[in-house]
Parts: structure tokens; C-alpha cells; sequence
């Protein structure tokens, strides 16, 4: 059972990655009392167990942290108490909510003339459930723009296709990526617009001169 004391079966969880977990085992009953451990993919993982005052003999793992590494592993409770005897066991494998491990904006930074189109591809991985990627600029969502997204093998790719003006030079465009079951979870890349375009010239008489005095 877990620290909620509900029973678990098979499979536990999904928990937070990061977070802290108690798992408990109990047997009950046999002559002699029965020794109770907990075991990780068959290594020994904790033997101090002890009889509570209902006559159970109890063993309570603590994992401080949930690590990745900790993802569908099989935690099994053995209950034994001597040799003439097969232990008693029940396993149980731990599912974890995990955060983005990387995003990257993988269209190469240069430079663009107005007029031009521009596609950006983001891609993250290491989320689950699948990462939610949101692109910004100017420090709004941009939802008028074409986009698509696929996922393959845990990788979930993003594009979007833009058409920067000369308002747009200098500023940033922003692809983030969030597990939506971690708040706080979110990573992002940037790229930066650099737009190039031809001066303006504008003409104006000087101080001195008349339009009267202007002729043809």
C-alpha cells in the first residue's frame, strides 16, 4: 500500500518525478514470524521490517526522490520465514509523470529580407505524457499562424510557419514545451529575428529656402 494506505496492484502510481514515496508491505500470520523485505529487480533494496501492535510485521520503503531511473522498475515485497517454505510475494512496477528533457528550435539562425517566409521546427523529448509545445513572440502566444505537431519514439516535433515584417526585427521567437501533468515543468528555446531591409529617404527643404523662390 502507499503512504494513503491504498492498495496497490500491478502497477502504482502515476507519481511525480521528484516526488517522495512510501511504499508499504505487510504479512500476516505463519510460524515463525515472517521476515518482510523489498526488492529491486531481484537486488535486495530494504530488510528492516518490525511487528505492530496488531500482530503484523511490517516494511516501509522510502524513496526520497523519484528519479527517471525509477520508471516502470519492479519493486517486489517478499514475506519468508523459513527455508521448508516458498516466500510469499507481490510486485509492483512505478509509473512516473515526467518532466521535458530538452527543447530545441532546430532551424538555423540567419538572417531575412522582408517578404520572406519562415518555417521553425521545435522538438523536445523525455516528457510523459507527451509535452504540450506553444510557440511565442513578443511575449504572446502566437495562435493565428499555421502550425503542426506529430510525436515518434517519445520525440514530439512542432512547426510553424511565419511571415516577419520590419516591425518584427530584433525580436524573439519562443518555442516551449511543458509536460501538462507538471506544473512548472516547462523548458524553452529562442530565436531571434533578424530582418534586413532597405533604408527609407524622405526629402525636405532646408531652413532658409522659400517655395516661392522655387522654379522649374
Amino acid at each position: 500500500m502507499d503512504e494513503r494506505g491504498q492498495k496497490l496492484k500491478r502497477l502504482a502510481g502515476p507519481y511525480d518525478e521528484g516526488a517522495y514515496l512510501s511504499l508499504v508491505c505487510e504479512a500476516e500470520g505463519g510460524n515463525p514470524a515472517p521476515i518482510v523485505t523489498w526488492w529491486r529487480e531481484g537486488a535486495l533494496l530494504d530488510d528492516t521490517y518490525f511487528r505492530t501492535s496488531q500482530g503484523l510485521v511490517r516494511n516501509e520503503l522510502i524513496i526520497m526522490e523519484l528519479k527517471r531511473s525509477d520508471f516502470m522498475v519492479e519493486l517486489t515485497c517478499k514475506a519468508s520465514n523459513t527455508n521448508l517454505t516458498e516466500p510469499i510475494s507481490a510486485s509492483i512496477r512505478i509509473d512516473l509523470n515526467m518532466k521535458p528533457l530538452y527543447v530545441r528550435i532546430t532551424t538555423s539562425q540567419k538572417a531575412l529580407k522582408v517578404g520572406d517566409s519562415l518555417r521553425l521546427d521545435c522538438e523536445t523529448s523525455g516528457s510523459r505524457p507527451t509535452a504540450k509545445i506553444v510557440w511565442w513572440m513578443d511575449n504572446k502566444i502566437l495562435q493565428n499562424e499555421k502550425q503542426s505537431f506529430f510525436t515518434n519514439r517519445n520525440v514530439t516535433y512542432s512547426s510553424i510557419n511565419l511571415s516577419p515584417g520590419v516591425d518584427d526585427n530584433g525580436k524573439v521567437v519562443i518555442c516551449k514545451a511543458e509536460n501538462p501533468a507538471l506544473p512548472h515543468s516547462d523548458m524553452q528555446d529562442s530565436w531571434y529575428l533578424n530582418i534586413h531591409f532597405p533604408p527609407e529617404v524622405s526629402l525636405q527643404l532646408g531652413a532658409n529656402i522659400k517655395y516661392s523662390t522655387i522654379k522649374e
